[in-house]
């Protein structure tokens, strides 16, 4: 009697529907950096080789467990920090902890391939690393590199029923720490996704593509001009002009929605080095040095004239013709003679 009662028993349900109503008790996204981090979920930093992704994340790393503002500019929530750095040699490790101020800070820790006894079985090292972080609660975990943990084989990356499993893994270790958990990925050759299969990108809650920016796309060096676009479930899309001039070195340009914007923002940064160069210029001489439209100097000239960055001063005609006197643009905070 007691076999057949359990037979007739309907088995516990999967999934439950709830009211509208109850969706308000639901606790609200947390940013670790606003906008680009959110707090308890996996974010996928992806780019190409020597575009500058593992500095970015250090940039992150120092932001978070110092408590101010990422480049300057997005608000942070001050929290401890645990950097899982298997792509680089221990010493470059310790060389960019002493770049970004970290070297004695308390609240960070550090995982290299010493630390690491095997990565037979990625999985595992994913619950390992949750356990060892328990403890310590971090709010920012940065993981280098995707490849290191993927299946191995030629294009085993590209297999979703080996590759969903491990994004799995690492979206619980967001969740069980509520942290915000960053793992640095790769692009394809083409540059404009990530190298693998499409579930390492629908795991990911918040995408952010690290690129050369147009200015520097023939350059072979690590500084120089990056765009960082934000793709995210939880804000709208957003592209940044950013400058790499070496670790620890990253300055934020300005925001760019377009491709438009991205280029004159590049422009304005181009014309303010000149002026802090050779102290003043003319829209000619800009346009020629630089190698920009003479319209777009004007455009970018007048913006800073308004913002006033810069000044207009009149000057002799050199071809000693009568007429209004020539313009020239000076940065205020040059000595005008």
């Amino acid at each position: 009697m007691i076999e057949s009662n359990q037979r007739n028993q309907s088995p516990t349900p999967r999934l439950i529907l709830r009211r509208p109503s109850e969706l308000a008790a639901i606790k609200a996204v947390s940013w670790r950096i606003e906008d680009i981090l959110p707090d308890g979920m996996l974010a996928l930093l992806h780019a190409q080789d020597k575009v500058g992704k593992t500095l970015l994340a250090w940039e992150m790393a120092r932001a978070v467990v110092t408590g101010t503002e990422f480049l300057d500019t997005f608000p942070t929530t001050q929290g401890k920090v645990v950097l899982v750095l298997l792509d680089d040699p221990t010493e470059l490790t310790r060389e960019r902890c002493h770049a970004f101020g970290l070297s004695e800070n308390e609240d960070v820790r550090l995982v290299t391939p010493n630390e690491v006894a095997s990565m037979s079985e990625p999985g595992r090292v994913i619950g390992d690393l949750a356990t060892v972080c328990s403890a310590f609660s971090p709010q920012l975990v940065v993981i280098d590199a995707l490849y290191l943990f993927g299946p191995t084989g030629k294009d085993a990356m590209n297999d979703v029923s080996r590759m969903r499993p491990l994004m799995t893994k690492f979206n619980d270790l967001a969740q069980s720490l509520q942290a915000a958990v960053v793992v640095i990925a790769h692009d394809k050759k083409s540059g404009e996704t990530v190298a693998g299969s499409h579930a390492i990108t629908a795991s990911a809650k918040a995408l952010l593509h690290l690129t050369i920016s147009e200015r520097n796309t023939h350059e072979a060096s690590e500084s120089g001009q990056r765009v960082l676009e934000i793709k995210s479930k939880m804000t709208r899309p957003a592209r940044h002009l950013l400058s790499l001039e070496g670790a620890g070195d990253w300055r934020y340009i300005g925001p760019a929605d377009s491709n438009g914007q991205l280029r004159q923002a590049s422009i304005r940064d181009r014309v303010l080095e000149f002026l802090h160069a050779n102290r003043e210029a003319s829209s000619t001489q800009l346009a020629t040095a630089l190698r920009v439209r003479k319209a777009d100097i004007l455009l970018t000239v007048e913006e800073l004239e308004e913002q006033e960055v810069i000044k207009v001063c009149p000057r002799p005609r050199i071809d000693g013709k009568k007429g209004r006197p020539a313009k020239v643009y000076v940065w205020l905070d040059a000595t005008i003679n």
